[in-house]
């Protein structure tokens, strides 16, 4: 039996991850999702697993997103791990920065759950084709 597609979102706002994490849900109720608190949450459970996908919070405590980025993208055991910045950043240079860092997509989040919804479906959607791709 195949394991789960698994998703990691690492946010310190704990209402952004029950929010996403239902979104995930009403998508797919096959798709796992699950969260850390921050980038120093995050890698104790990438020791532990490996997701098929990230979604990356940048302003956090302890560990913050560009941080957490640069040491997932150095690591090889998750440099192939698509990562996806979703921050209510919208500037510019931080979009540019996170992409050029290896960021497959930027998302600001968005004001309607109906937007968002919209967003992460996409995200998975793609990502889910490239690794039908990688597979076969």
């Amino acid at each position: 039996m195949n394991k789960p597609f698994l998703i990691l979102l690492v946010d310190d706002d704990e209402d952004d991850r029950d929010i996403f994490c239902d979104m995930v849900e009403e998508i797919d109720p096959t798709l796992s999702c699950t969260t850390a608190i921050d980038g120093l949450d995050a890698l104790e459970q990438l020791n532990k697993t490996s997701p098929d996908l990230i979604f990356l919070d940048m302003n956090m405590p302890r560990l913050n997103g560009k941080q957490m980025m640069f040491k997932i993208k150095s690591n090889p055991l998750w440099n192939n791990i698509p990562v996806v910045i979703y921050s209510t950043s919208r500037l510019a240079k931080d979009i540019r920065e996170m992409t050029d860092a290896g960021a497959i997509d930027f998302i600001s989040k968005p004001a309607k759950a109906k937007d968002l919804k919209n967003a992460i479906s996409t995200i998975i959607s793609r990502v889910l084709v490239n690794k039908k791709i990688l597979l076969t």
